[in-house]
């Protein structure tokens, strides 16, 4: 990669940190509620690690004094450090149990290694001389004192590059000035007359980093180990269901690689015969370091608010009902978690009947519903509701209805002159009811016109002894 010896370039310490403010770039979007979920939550993610011997140092005095027409530029960059980062989304989604997943966000992993020490020294001079202007930049003169000492470098990658679907890691690499660290004359040591030279050897250095996901744990789930799979998280130990809210803790696991050789450059130049030669000879790697680190991120806790419905009561008797009337009652429906709960009751069959086709709980409240029964015949009814709710513990939620259809209470003036049978024997309308009680195979629409012909006759009854209350006063 370009050294920090290019004038203007800011070290690399520096160069992350102003990418890693210019926030992550969402080239995938993943939608976290997909068809078939009731209910989902999303975070954003960062994981971080650095490993540093010690506190990289960054010194530039830029160039100086200021306008001035010869300038100066020195640096000092000591750096010690590997770091590691990635941004990522954690989604959970559900009916239960609930299904976690961690994509990475594309273009936001970065590999960086800074090792060594790299020292800037250059001049520049911007003078006009007779109307001519004259420009000129170059690298002070060191000596024999080598500047670049300094392994660094920067790689972006696309999270997690977990070994199920990534086949290579990440990798960044950098090599350093060589050093000369051997010079041998050749005059007199090869007993060739005439012949004179000189080999020389430098060594410089070279290193190479990996870094690659392993795995993502998931709170007490199975492992994630490939990029865009999922994995389901259980209610907490002892409990029950999954309650007001879940905490799943993600930590990405991975494994840092160091490769680290000697590079050796050689070169010869002799004199034979009145000649010079000048030999630049095959350079070549001697392995010096060779090792794996794991890497074990901070953890990130996704908080995840749910809904969590409680019933009251969880069944409805309505009792015994007068035909052709309506009773209510109500149904509480309690919010105890920490997302608005939804609830969308079915259609219920007659006689049975609520209004209310959907309804939304904040956190911590209740509703109410009013659920009505209205028999048409002196028969018992029963139901069952079905509520399907967003509550990761009850998706689907029964509550049992029931209720008996009855005949207007019977009038106890006696009967009128027309109204009824001779003394001793039983009223038409007790006599159809006792007889379609007793006989059995009948049906509901036998029972239709049973109760029109009771419910006829009653009232009948009840307009005849209004009418003789009255000719007596």
């Amino acid at each position: 990669m370009p050294k920090s010896s290019h004038p203007g370039l800011p070290s690399l310490c520096t160069a992350l940190l102003a990418v890693a403010s210019a926030g992550p770039a969402h080239a995938q979007d993943i939608d976290a509620c997909g068809p078939g979920q009731v209910g989902c939550h999303r975070e954003d993610l960062s994981f971080h690690h650095r490993a540093a011997a010690f506190d990289a140092v960054s010194i530039d005095t830029g160039w100086v004094p200021d306008g001035a027409p010869v300038q100066i530029r020195l640096g000092l960059f000591l750096g010690g450090e590997t770091q590691v980062d990635m941004e990522a989304q954690g989604d959970v989604f559900w009916p239960a149990p609930l299904t976690v997943r961690v994509p990475g966000i594309a273009g936001t992993g970065r590999l960086a290694m800074d090792y060594g020490l790299e020292v800037v020294a250059q001049i520049r001079i911007d003078v006009e001389v007779a109307g001519i202007r004259y420009r000129w930049e170059g690298e002070l003169p060191t000596g024999s004192w080598p500047t670049d000492l300094r392994l660094a470098g920067v790689q972006a990658f696309d999270p997690f590059l977990l070994p199920r679907s990534t086949p290579r890691p990440a990798e960044v690499s950098d090599t350093t000035d060589a050093v000369p660290v051997l010079g041998l004359d050749l005059g007199g040591r090869t007993g060739i007359a005439g012949l004179s030279g000189r080999l020389s050897v430098a060594v410089g250095g070279a290193l190479r980093t990996t870094y690659a996901s392993e795995r993502i744990e998931v709170g007490d789930a199975a492992p994630i180990e490939a990029d865009g799979a999922t994995t389901t998280a259980a209610p907490d130990p002892g409990a029950t269901g999954f309650g007001a809210a879940k905490d799943v803790v993600i930590t990405p696991i991975g494994r840092l690689g160091y490769e680290g050789a000697l590079r050796v450059v050689p070169s010869l130049s002799f004199t034979i015969a009145g000649r010079t030669f000048a030999l630049g000879l095959a350079s070549f790697d001697v392995p010096v370091v060779r090792l794996e680190r794991e890497v074990r991120f901070d953890p990130e806790t996704v908080h995840v608010p749910l809904p969590d419905l409680q019933l009251r009561p969880r069944m409805l008797s309505f009792g015994a009902v007068e035909l052709g009337r309506s009773a209510p009652m109500s149904l509480t429906l309690q919010n105890a978690g920490e997302a608005p709960l939804t609830v969308r009751p079915r259609a219920l069959a007659s006689p049975f009947a609520c209004a209310v086709s959907s309804i939304t709980i904040p956190p911590r409240s209740e509703r109410t519903v009013e659920v009505e029964f209205t028999p048409t015949m002196p028969v018992p009814e029963a139901s069952r509701w079905l509520l399907e709710t967003n509550d990761p513990d009850a998706a689907l939620v029964v509550v049992r209805l029931d209720g008996t259809g009855s005949f207007a209470p019977a009038d106890d003036g006696g009967p009128g002159p027309d109204g009824g049978v001779p003394a001793g024997g039983p009223t038409t309308s007790g006599g159809c009811a006792c007889r379609a009680a007793s006989t059995p195979g009948i049906g509901k629409s036998a029972w239709a016109v049973v109760a029109a012909v009771a419910l006829a006759l009653t009232r009948r009854r009840a307009r005849l002894a209004r009418a003789r209350v009255k000719a007596a006063g």
